[in-house]
């Protein structure tokens, strides 16, 4: 994997097909939305061949620069030895893929742990599967890829996926340890509310120590993010009052508690632009 002077190489690794499509962005432009700047162009190229499935982005850093890489197709682990001949990648290259590789595996694993404890329990009033939202915060994850640690992305989708698991059904936090590893179970239970201010309880009292609580746990605090722009993106979309004033009440004490301490210009901006259209089409001052 060769890096040109004054560009970034994305390396598409198409796994199933052993396919491989570079991209160049210039190191000056600051990319905000990597699907936006990058994926239309990938999508065009990959339609051609027919190859159209599910994107895995994640990045990798070698020699301190940073690499974004898109899996598409992955199928049998075995198949990485070809991947690593095709592509020559250097040995740390090759262990970092294999680490990556792991996780989305896992990753698959959450998708399909979170179906099955979720069951039958749908999402707000637009009653979709409650998956529905546990994907639009993994988007978010995604969505904020540029922002985020390189060796995080994976488990920080894998947190997305299962952020609610602990809040609202039966899995108890070993049940997430056993499977998924300490780190990750740390950064769902911290995202998980007490059980007593879950369901009505006096929520403003309880969110200042909810919020000390997720930036107590290193990178909680991004799936907090997801989770937000989740739910205030589809309180955008509908006419709730009540729901729109309590949202708009827990950002002013999220700001106070988590914006000094979080250094993310995009996110903050991202959610504060979201609040604003719940505020403007909930006629608030």
């Amino acid at each position: 994997m060769t890096w040109e002077k004054q560009n970034k190489k994305i390396l598409i690794i198409d796994i199933e097909n052993l396919h491989s499509f570079i991209y160049y962005i210039n190191s000056d432009l600051h990319i905000v939305n990597l699907f936006e700047t990058v994926f239309w162009e990938l999508h065009k190229k990959l339609s051609k061949i027919g190859i159209i499935n599910q994107y895995y982005l994640t990045k990798l850093k070698t020699d301190n620069t940073e690499n974004f890489v898109v899996f598409l197709g992955l199928n049998k682990k075995e198949i990485l030895i070809k991947v690593f001949e095709k592509y020559e990648l250097t040995k740390t290259e090759e262990n970092l893929v294999k680490k990556e590789f792991d996780l989305i595996n896992l990753y698959k694993q959450a998708i399909t742990f979170a179906k099955k404890a979720h069951g039958e329990q749908t999402y707000d009033v637009i009653k979709l599967p409650y998956f529905y939202h546990l994907r639009q915060a993994d988007k978010f994850v995604d969505y904020f890829i540029s922002e985020i640690p390189y060796n995080y992305v994976m488990k920080l989708k894998i947190a997305s996926i299962l952020h609610d698991i602990l809040e609202d059904t039966m899995v108890k936090y070993e049940d997430i340890f056993n499977i998924f590893g300490k780190e990750i179970s740390d950064i769902v239970l911290a995202v998980t509310k007490d059980e007593e201010y879950n369901d009505g309880g006096d929520y403003l009292d309880y969110e200042e120590i909810y919020y000390n609580q997720v930036l107590n746990t290193p990178y909680a605090t991004y799936i907090k993010m997801a989770d937000k722009c989740a739910n205030n993106r589809q309180t955008t979309k509908i006419f709730r009052h009540k729901r729109a004033e309590k949202s708009l009440k827990q950002h002013e004490i999220f700001k106070k508690i988590i914006y000094d301490k979080f250094d993310s210009l995009i996110i903050k901006n991202y959610l504060d632009s979201l609040m604003e259209k719940i505020r403007i089409r909930n006629n608030f001052e």
